[in-house]
């Protein structure tokens, strides 16, 4: 609350209009919401003090939405392991960076022969779940999250 009472007298100093994101918890919501406001001083007559003007919009759902969608881009929905295009754009940036003098990259491949037989034979959530354990395995000797993902074959 105090961050927006700072804005508002800001705005009020400077009478210009400020576009903002700010973030409150509403009463009897213990969520923190986002919003994007604009304020700007209104004066209704000449001589009169200035009044605050503001239109907030509520950005919380829109922006808890792009955060799912850039999730979903990048992670498998079923077994939250980073997909095919992670990997790419992980290689991508590494490939660009100069890497220095005595450090090195490294792609490991793993390919699980007959997989498929897995999901056929025990279901698609046996298969989720060893995929998911061979990764924590794999990953507990890699140093960087993004560094690793696993290409479903």
């Amino acid at each position: 609350m105090a961050e927006w009472a700072d804005i508002d007298r800001r705005v009020m100093a400077s009478g210009k209009k400020t576009t903002t994101e700010e973030s409150l918890a509403l009463k009897g919501d213990k969520q923190v919401r986002t919003f994007l406001s604009i304020k700007m001083p209104l004066v209704m007559a000449p001589g009169e003090a200035p009044s605050l003007c503001g239109i907030s919009t509520d950005l919380t759902d829109y922006l808890e939405m792009q955060s799912r969608t850039h999730y979903l881009a990048f992670y498998d929905a079923l077994t939250g392991l980073p997909n095919r295009r992670l990997l790419l754009e992980s290689l991508a940036s590494v490939l660009e960076k100069k890497i220095p003098d005595g450090r090195f990259t490294a792609l490991l491949v793993v390919d699980l022969d007959s997989f498929r037989l897995v999901n056929d034979i025990h279901g698609h959530d046996s298969g989720d779940r060893l995929l998911r354990r061979g990764w924590q395995n794999a990953y507990s000797t890699v140093w960087h999250q993004r560094s690793m993902s696993i290409k479903l074959c």
